[in-house]
């Protein structure tokens, strides 16, 4: 990889970040005075366990999204899968906004800090859908016909950052299960329209 294709990547990265924290933390400080939230806590969310350790995985979203810019090997691909997460992330933002949930009730601490650290960045009030899960497939669906032989430990840590949502108490069943739908939506659906888009500008 030379190094213009390694500044287009960077550039690339750094746009989808800004605009994630421009709507992520837009959607949350809109938000902010809600009260009365309803909430989706189901009897099956308060049997999961709590495992606050798993912040760790939690937190290796960043890298995770950042892991296409090595694989994906065109710049079209590359162009599409950011473009598409930035519509997701726009999507969520806007749902976060119009139908604003409380989130999961975290048990009492002392925690460690990672999931100190977990919960900060989570943010208060965007909780359905959860954006950690949507973009996690989404990545990793749009990166998978490249990934070879490492497509099953990647398949792996996707899985695990999924599950850590939960056993943290970042998102409930159905913030997460919400977060699935949006990934479908943005892998099969808004991809396509968008790859044709990005094809009659090349």
């Amino acid at each position: 990889m030379d190094r213009d294709e390694l500044i287009f990547r960077a550039r690339v990265g750094a746009v989808v970040a800004v605009w994630f924290g421009t709507f992520y933390a837009g959607a949350d400080l809109w938000t902010r005075g809600a009260t009365d939230l309803p909430s989706l806590q189901t009897p099956w969310d308060e049997m999961l366990p709590f495992w606050p350790g798993f912040a760790v995985l939690y937190l290796t979203v960043t890298p995770f999204l950042c892991l296409p810019l090595l694989v994906i090997p065109d710049r079209l691909g590359i162009k599409l899968l950011a473009t598409t997460l930035m519509v997701l992330t726009a999507i969520g933002a806007l749902i976060f906004v119009l139908f604003p949930v409380a989130g999961p009730i975290v048990p009492p601490g002392p925690h460690p800090a990672s999931f100190r650290l977990a919960d900060w960045i989570n943010l208060d009030q965007n909780n359905l859908p959860s954006l950690h899960v949507a973009l996690t497939l989404t990545t990793f669906l749009a990166m998978r016909p490249s990934l070879g032989r490492a497509q099953a430990p990647v398949a792996i840590w996707a899985a695990l950052v999924v599950l850590s949502t939960l056993v943290t108490r970042q998102h409930d069943l159905a913030s997460v299960a919400a977060g699935a739908i949006l990934a479908a939506l943005g892998h099969w659906a808004i991809a396509p329209v968008l790859r044709r888009v990005l094809q009659g500008r090349a």
